[in-house]
């Protein structure tokens, strides 16, 4: 919630309807800050800016001790194992997206994926095929297959970005007509 700040998470099991809390171990005083899925893994931010991974099937909670999440500028993004963070550079402008492999290792070592020539992303999405981000004013995506940036389109939202992905699906909210839709895009065509 943009309002609140939860310190608790809860997981809805769509078929059954069975709800339960999920065991997060937020470190004492520290509020939920993000949240990106890959089910079963969970990767969050805490107000302390600790970065945690929760395994749901496990139950295990790991302290991803190589990073350190700034809440204002810094943004996560789980594909499947890998945990894609996007941080700026302070001296260059520029922002890393730098990716830990596999997520569920505490001692997993980032390594850059790409640079990004802009000072802010607004929002950032990951699959198995592509890193996708919003800086407010374009859609871009780097295709980690051919190791290559493509622009998907501009932003062109009132309200601010939404894009997601999964398999060879990515969608993005966008404005037709003044009525909010939503785009898909075939990834096998990028």
């Amino acid at each position: 919630s943009a309002v609140k700040a939860p310190a608790s998470l809860n997981t809805l099991d769509m078929a059954t309807g069975n709800s339960a809390p999920l065991a997060l171990r937020l470190p004492a005083g520290a509020t939920l800050s993000t949240l990106t899925v890959a089910w079963p893994l969970l990767v969050y931010s805490a107000s302390d800016e600790s970065v945690h991974c929760y395994d749901a099937q496990k139950g295990t909670d790991t302290v991803l001790s190589a990073l350190t999440f700034a809440a204002a500028s810094d943004r996560l993004a789980l594909g499947g194992t890998t945990l894609y963070w996007a941080h700026p550079d302070a001296a260059t402008g520029m922002q890393h997206i730098t990716a830990f492999a596999p997520v569920t290792d505490p001692n997993a070592v980032g390594y850059e994926v790409t640079m990004l020539t802009t000072a802010h992303l607004t929002q950032l999405s990951a699959g198995t095929r592509l890193v996708v981000w919003d800086d407010g004013q374009q859609r871009r995506a780097y295709d980690l297959v051919r190791h290559a940036a493509a622009l998907i389109g501009a932003d062109d939202t009132e309200e601010g970005p939404q894009l997601g992905q999964q398999g060879t699906a990515l969608w993005y909210r966008t404005d037709s007509g003044g009525q909010p839709s939503l785009a898909l895009v075939n990834l096998q065509r990028i």
